[in-house]
């Protein structure tokens, strides 16, 4: 769909109420609204309309950010546990050497 011409805007009227004078057009649908039926969303005038359904469309960032905390204390538990075992596995073979040179020195 196409907007009209910028030079009508001025003497267009709201898509929802026709005794309104618009103010903006919406860049999603192109229609121009009144004060009433345009929100303003992450910097850009847009209608109510097509505001609710690119909310819609977007995923829950709450939920993402929970999974990407997760996913981090996850790894963090993995890491420490690798540390550990690491470190228990050399000493035990440090242990592991030392009674081998006792054995060939007695």
């Amino acid at each position: 769909m196409t907007p009209p011409p910028p030079e009508t805007v001025s003497r267009a009227r709201c898509r929802n109420h026709a005794d309104r004078e618009a103010v903006a057009r919406c860049p999603e649908c192109g229609h121009t609204f009144c004060r009433e039926c345009i929100v303003e969303h992450e910097g850009r005038m847009i209608c109510k309309e097509c505001l609710e359904k690119l909310l819609a469309q977007k995923p829950d960032r709450r939920g993402r950010m929970y999974l990407r905390r997760a996913a981090l204390w996850g790894l963090s538990l993995i890491s420490f546990l690798l540390t550990w075992s690491f470190f228990l596995l050399l000493g035990r073979l440090m242990i592991l050497l030392q009674d081998l040179r006792r054995g060939l020195a007695g």
